[in-house]
């Protein structure tokens, strides 16, 4: 398997929805809260707002293809801190990874480590000091994912609905 890493081109478009289809229909499946909605005809225009914030928020969208087919994605963006959080951590330049999604087959086969790395040397060129990860609570494997590859708890969301 030889896994390449490349940025994003408006051609590639169609894989980009075609994964945030599938990541979205994966959250959907084990989204306990019941949070997540499937898009139905709305994931071309997820796609493209997702899209747009990165280069809007001088970010970027890293593919990882196998002999031309695309199998994972990763979108990131600069994270400008609040005033606030200058003042209780002092002045510092974060970036967030605002999506990651490996097709199944390609799950546990090094794919996600490569774009990983890929997103942290390409903010870490534009002088990145901290990059931070979401992840939702039932996404298990997601999570242990990140912690092995050298990533803390820093902050916990809790919800309860009302």
């Amino acid at each position: 398997m030889a896994i390449q890493i490349r940025e994003y081109q408006p051609k590639d478009l169609e894989h980009i929805e075609r994964l945030m289809n599938d990541f979205e229909e994966y959250l959907v499946g084990i989204d306990d809260l019941s949070f997540m909605r499937p898009f139905a005809d709305k994931g071309r225009e997820y796609t493209r707002l997702c899209i747009e914030k990165t280069q809007k928020e001088d970010g970027v969208v890293l593919l990882a293809e196998n002999r031309g087919e695309v199998v994972g994605m990763i979108l990131g963006v600069m994270h400008p801190q609040s005033r606030t959080s200058v003042l209780e951590e002092g002045e510092r330049v974060y970036a967030r990874v605002t999506d990651l999604y490996i097709t199944e087959e390609y799950r546990k086969k090094g794919v996600g480590k490569q774009l990983i790395e890929a997103i942290e040397l390409h903010f870490k060129n534009k002088g990145c000091e901290v990059l931070t990860i979401g992840v939702l609570a039932p996404n298990k494997n997601a999570y242990e994912f990140y912690k092995r590859v050298g990533y803390k708890d820093r902050a916990i969301d809790l919800v309860k609905i009302l």
